[in-house]
């Protein structure tokens, strides 16, 4: 497989024949030029913005105004924090909450 090119020679040549298209902008003390690929026009086409972004969803346990991190598995309750998830299972599932140590307990 050898044809009297050294493997770095010959690892450059196949990198550069299958490179991906591409935009090459030179900006140098002797020149300034932009190279594009074939197929690609310029001036470039302005793009359409997708609009402004959603709002962050908030916490929906009362009082809380934090975005959202987590969601509830068991209520779908969007949520930022461990204390709001408590709080949200002791509002929504009828007083029971779980302490730090897994325990039940009934407010």
């Amino acid at each position: 497989m050898s044809c009297g090119l050294s493997p770095v020679f010959q690892l450059r040549s196949h990198r550069h024949l299958h490179q991906a298209p591409a935009v090459r902008y030179i900006n140098s003390q002797h020149v300034i030029s932009i190279s594009l690929p074939p197929g690609l026009s310029f001036p470039m086409q302005q793009q359409v913005s997708l609009g402004p972004p959603k709002p962050a969803v908030k916490c929906g346990v009362p009082g809380c105004d934090s975005n959202k991190r987590y969601t509830c598995a068991k209520t779908g309750i969007p949520l930022c924090s461990l204390a709001c998830y408590k709080k949200n299972l002791s509002l929504r599932l009828g007083g029971h909450t779980q302490d730090d140590t897994g325990h039940v307990t009934c407010s």
